[in-house]
């Protein structure tokens, strides 16, 4: 009720004033027309004096039918200001039949929703503005290089406690990989520390002194060292920058319109819900103008990530982004040679990334829903490919190029009739816990052997348009890192031509590495990325399915990420995701903008959305009697849509339809850039004033990219330094080895030789002994007789020497057995030993003191002789 009182005021001043006007012009055109030269003097008159101001407009029948005219008009505008923007019918007080209505002026400029309203101008002031400010970034960045002004202490506290709480985590994070490693078995450990150190993410402060950028390792850094280089930093910078720009922050977000002469700004902390805005246009809606350009040049704190079909917005917005503080970059994939360079597998980190990947290429050239043994294969054999380049091949050669020089090695040696089994030895020669290994064995080794070249031939031909010159080069490297548009003000353009399906699959996966990697980085930092971010996909189903697209939509506020998808109508992402999942995205998109529907699809779900409200529907009577003729005025309240499918399809060419999920739906204009972004000097856009032609643009690598590029290659050719100089050493120590075998070998030939000559002489001693034995026993027997005889002579005596004799062959028949056993032994183990030499096999051999006992016995036999 205040508020209509308040109104009723306004427009009754407002009507005085228009009739005071009308007044003054009617009572002084007759005057003037008399005496033009005093007309001046007749005005003042008038002035002075109201009273008779009115008598003398009155008498002119003109102002009497204007006064009606007037009065008209206060109505109108009453009932216009009090319902919003209601459109051609009057919606009721009452709302038995429906209460769907229009949003009132204050509440879509309710600070809580949207930003305060402010007038047009706003827009290019806030450009220049922008300009002067990044003017005020670089002249502090320079003072701080030559050391005339202190850093800001605030920053540099807060990017050092950043930057210890990483230098602590990769402490702890390197102990427990070397923790897990002692678990394991000792051969295990090396390869296992190698492939997790590779795996673990390595921070580093970059920093420019003396016009050279360098980087620091955080790991071991320590605190004053950290103050010292802070300042030099980009991130001393961005968070400067943030600062600097932050006057901005009350009106940064999503310009969706106008509504009552004020852009509609959807502001970053928007308690709609989220601030991802779902926009429908068809052809010639005007999406580019109105939301693209409006959105892009606006923007100056969030990183911006904008899909550009025609690559326009690209020519005729990047230089006024730089000049903004931005860091440009671009993706072309209709030109691949005027583009930043981007390479997929540098993003694989663990092997569902490589699955993703594997799959992402394979649907480039075969059917997805088809998935089929070929189909199966190929993703099969192609994971465990790019697991073994990233993890094993040089740095240089970590890409798709890398892959198809591995698959032409060995399709080459098939196709000429070699061993199919080649592909094995590669993989299988690997440690036994290599994810490419394991991805291997899983897989491509399972298919049949009669199938395997077939699936290599498949493989190559579905990575055939990887094999050009301008595609290798594209894919070679990246230029910068996806996760940096969430590390520091960045702008990144995506063009791409929406008659070609070549690389749909390679943008789709572009597409959503780039989310992936902003959620990694927003992970690193409590989960908040370091910059907004605002992504504005113009044409968003030519992107193709975005794997969990809506849970994205439904999370990414809370990193600071905002989403713009515009679609030409709503079958485009029913036709993708389905209807649950259509209804799923639009359900997670706080603010609907229709700016054209000519599908009928589209304008039913809009005005069923909206639903019902109750209108006043009014009838008159006319009744003839004797009394004579009477009219009557009767006012029902009827159910009508707050708008049906005709009226959302017959939108006029500059008007807008806002649905949000806090407030009223509103009919608004559209935000064109024509119309926000000019001046005396005229469009800023139309006259080109900062153009640029995309083949213009410098292309170039980040320092970080190169960096970290450069420190891969480093490493790996340390490591392989390493493998080489352990591999000699095992050379050398197999080579030392194998001569101390060689001088083993031919001790024991020696040896061995030594021991068939002392049996040779033992078997030449064997006849000898056997005459002397002989002799001996002739002797014996002779002493017997002599000793019978002298027994008979001497019986005592007798019995003395029998005794000796007795003992004295046994003592000769004990060693000449034992000559001979040793002999005999003796020739089987030389000639044994001479055949265990020759067969490297193990045999009996005499040992030392086996051979001094021989040598012993032949001279004692050598001095052999009997004696009485």
């Amino acid at each position: 009720m205040a508020r209509h009182f308040v109104v009723i005021l306004l427009i009754g001043f407002l009507l005085l004033l228009v009739d005071s006007c009308l007044a003054v012009i009617f009572a002084l055109v007759p005057t003037t027309i008399h005496d033009p030269q005093n007309w001046f003097t007749h005005l003042t008159e008038l002035i002075q004096d109201p009273i008779n101001l009115v008598q003398i407009a009155w008498q002119q029948m003109p102002f009497k039918v204007l006064q009606g005219g007037v009065f008209l008009l206060g109505i109108y505008i009453f009932f216009k200001a009090r319902s919003g923007n209601d459109g051609e019918f009057k919606i009721s007080d009452k709302k038995t039949m429906g209460s769907a209505k229009w949003a009132t002026v204050s509440e879509i400029f309710n600070i809580r929703y949207f930003s305060k309203k402010m007038k047009k101008k706003i827009f290019m002031d806030d450009l220049n503005r922008s300009f002067a400010l990044k003017k005020e970034v670089d002249e502090h960045k320079e003072l701080i290089q030559q050391g005339k002004v202190k850093p800001d202490m605030n920053i540099v506290k807060k990017i050092k406690e950043r930057a210890l709480e990483f230098q602590q985590t990769e402490n702890f994070l390197t102990n427990r990989i070397q923790e897990e490693a002692n678990e394991l078995p000792h051969e295990e450990r090396k390869d296992f520390i190698e492939r997790q150190f590779g795996q673990l993410a390595k921070r580093y402060l970059y920093y420019e002194k003396n016009g050279e950028i360098n980087r620091i390792a955080l790991r071991n850094v320590d605190e004053k060292t950290l103050e010292e280089y802070i300042p030099l930093s980009p991130d001393y910078l961005r968070e400067y920058s943030s600062m600097v720009f932050e006057e901005f922050t009350d009106r940064m977000g999503n310009v969706i319109a106008h509504f009552h002469d004020s852009p509609v700004i959807q502001h970053r902390n928007s308690k709609l819900g989220n601030t991802n805005s779902f926009i429908i246009g068809a052809s010639g809606s005007y999406k580019t103008q109105s939301i693209v350009y409006t959105n892009v040049i606006h923007e100056t704190q969030a990183s911006i990530f904008c899909s550009d079909p025609k690559g326009e917005v690209f020519e005729n917005t990047s230089v006024i982004k730089e000049k903004q503080g931005y860091e440009v970059k671009v993706i072309n994939f209709i030109d691949m040679l005027i583009s930043n360079c981007y390479n997929p597998l540098d993003y694989v980190r663990k092997e569902a990334d490589a699955t993703i990947v594997a799959n992402k290429m394979v649907e480039s050239k075969n059917n997805p829903e088809k998935k089929d043994i070929w189909y199966n294969s190929q993703v099969a054999l192609l994971r465990a490919l790019i697991l073994y380049v990233v993890n094993d091949l040089h740095p240089l050669k970590r890409n798709v190029e890398g892959i198809i020089d591995v698959l032409r090695q060995f399709e080459s040696k098939i196709l000429e009739g070699e061993d199919e089994a080649e592909l094995d030895r590669l993989f299988l020669n690997l440690p036994y816990e290599h994810p490419a290994r394991i991805a291997y064995e899983m897989g491509y080794k399972k298919s049949e052997d009669k199938v395997r070249s077939g699936i290599i031939i498949s493989l190559l031909t579905t990575l055939a348009d990887f094999t050009s010159e301008a595609v290798r080069r594209f894919t070679r490297r990246s230029d910068f890192f996806l996760g940096d548009l969430g590390r520091k003000k960045m702008i990144l353009y995506l063009i791409i031509d929406p008659l070609d399906s070549t690389w749909d699959s390679l943008i789709n996966l572009f597409v959503s590495q780039l989310h992936s990697e902003l959620y990694r980085v927003g992970d690193e930092n409590g989960s908040k990325l370091y910059v907004p971010f605002k992504e504005i996909l113009d044409e968003a189903a030519n992107l193709g399915k975005l794997p969990n697209y809506n849970r994205f939509l439904s999370t990414c506020r809370g990193y600071g990420i905002s989403s713009m998808p515009i679609i030409q109508d709503l079958s485009q992402f029913e036709d993708l995701y389905g209807k649950n999942g259509l209804r799923s995205i639009l359900g997670v998109c706080s603010t609907k903008v229709i700016l054209k529907a000519s599908e009928l699809e589209t304008a039913e779900y809009i005005y069923r959305t909206l639903g019902d409200t109750t209108v006043e529907n009014e009838s008159r009577s006319t009744n003839s009697g004797g009394h004579g003729t009477t009219s009557s005025v009767s006012v029902q309240n009827v159910k009508r849509r707050l708008i049906d499918p005709n009226e959302i399809k017959g939108l006029a060419e500059n008007e807008v339809l806002v649905i949000t999920d806090n407030t009223a739906p509103f009919k608004g204009t559209k935000a064109f850039q024509f119309e926000l972004y000019k001046d005396g000097a005229g469009e800023i856009i139309k006259d080109k004033r900062y153009f640029r032609k995309r083949e213009l643009f410098p292309i170039k690598q980040d320092f970080e990219s190169k960096a970290t590029l450069e420190a891969k290659i480093r490493e790996f050719e340390e490591l392989q330094a390493k493998k080489e100089a352990d591999l000699q050493h095992e050379d050398e120590q197999v080579l030392e080895e194998s001569k101390q075998q060689e001088i083993e070998t031919e001790e024991k030939v020696t040896k061995e030789q030594q021991q068939l000559a002392v049996v040779e002489k033992a078997r030449a001693l064997i006849p000898k002994m056997a005459k002397e034995v002989e002799k001996a026993e002739k002797k014996k027997v002779s002493d017997i007789e002599i000793s019978e005889e002298k027994e008979m002579k001497q019986l005592p005596p007798e019995k003395k020497k029998q005794a000796e004799i007795k003992e004295i062959q046994a003592s000769i028949g004990n060693k000449l057995d034992d000559i001979l056993k040793k002999a005999a032994v003796g020739e089987t183990a030389a000639t044994s030993n001479t055949e265990v030499v020759k067969k490297d096999t193990e045999a009996e051999e005499y040992d030392d003191e086996e051979l001094e006992d021989i040598t012993e016995f032949e001279a004692e036999m050598n001095a052999f002789t009997f004696e009485d």
